[in-house]
């Protein structure tokens, strides 16, 4: 598909693949989640494709700055890849279980994507790193 882009001084002639979206980038975060049986702890299918992922130990306001990110879920360690992945849609207050020094935390509501799932671990990857922080990537379904 080709588009016509006019300027004032020219016409430029600008190619879209896929819906136009490559070059895309997006906010992301990858988290590490332990298995609990078959499933990723805290992981639950509310409906369709909707899950919710709780409970994760960030701000409110960091919480809330991933609405509209990609979340990618790697049960293992940072070496294994994503065994999920979706866009998270919304936030909620969520109390952690467990012998936890964070008792508040927040739920993801996640809207599950095949492109999330087989992704590589980007961003913190010392010892201790849970997650990698927010990063940014190149939209996967771009």
């Amino acid at each position: 598909m080709e588009f016509q882009l006019k300027t004032r001084s020219k016409s430029i002639g600008i190619k879209a693949e896929r819906g136009g979206r490559e070059g895309v980038r997006m906010k992301a975060i990858h988290i590490i989640s332990r298995r609990e049986g078959i499933s990723l702890r805290g992981l639950k299918r509310v409906e369709g494709t909707t899950y919710r992922s709780c409970c994760w130990a960030f701000s409110k306001e960091e919480a809330e700055s991933l609405i509209g990110a990609w979340l990618f879920l790697h049960p293992v360690a940072k070496s294994e890849p994503s065994e999920f992945g979706g866009i998270i849609k919304g936030v909620e207050p969520a109390k952690r279980d467990g012998d936890v020094a964070i008792k508040d935390g927040y739920a993801f509501i996640v809207e599950a994507k095949k492109q999330g799932k087989g992704r590589r671990w980007q961003g913190a990857d010392h010892y201790m790193a849970w997650n990698s922080g927010v990063i940014e990537i190149e939209d996967p379904e771009a």
